[in-house]
């Protein structure tokens, strides 16, 4: 799991890992009819976007 992954690494490194690879994931979806949302205090989820 990445979580558990960048665990691994530095604590400080750790806090911008995620929302690194968060950004390069919204990227390369970004065409497609489903999105990466931030859901505040428990972490992300895929959303369908309406047509």
């Amino acid at each position: 799991m990445l979580a558990q992954k960048c665990a691994e690494c530095r604590p400080d490194a750790f806090q911008m890992q995620v929302p690194t690879y968060i950004h390069r994931l919204r990227k390369k979806i970004e065409k497609d009819p489903i999105r990466i949302a931030t859901v505040r205090g428990l972490g992300y989820c895929l959303e369908k976007i309406p047509s």
